[in-house]
């Protein structure tokens, strides 16, 4: 009995192009345009794909608009409100 399905090389598998999976998603409803298009402006080639340099970019803009759940980092109660936060949220 084999419980793993056998390799297959990615440039042999039917992958389809991530903008065509957005394009979907978004005539579905499960993505709304404006949130695509927000990520589109990381994409500045326009190739469909996230560079190492725009994933850096990205990530620089999560870092300067994204707030932290609290801000010391280094004391223990901040751990415990955070640990009391994953309790909560299961």
């Amino acid at each position: 009995m084999t419980y793993y399905k056998e390799y297959t090389p990615i440039k042999q598998k039917n992958i389809k192009a991530s903008s065509e999976i957005r394009d979907r998603l978004m005539a579905l409803g499960i993505i709304p345009s404006d949130l695509a298009s927000f990520f589109d402006k990381f994409d500045e080639d326009g190739n469909g794909k996230i560079s190492l340099y725009e994933g850096e970019k990205f990530f620089s803009w999560v870092e300067k608009n994204i707030k932290y759940r609290y801000d010391d980092e280094n004391s223990k109660e901040g751990f415990q409100r955070l640990r009391a936060g994953w309790i909560t949220q299961e």
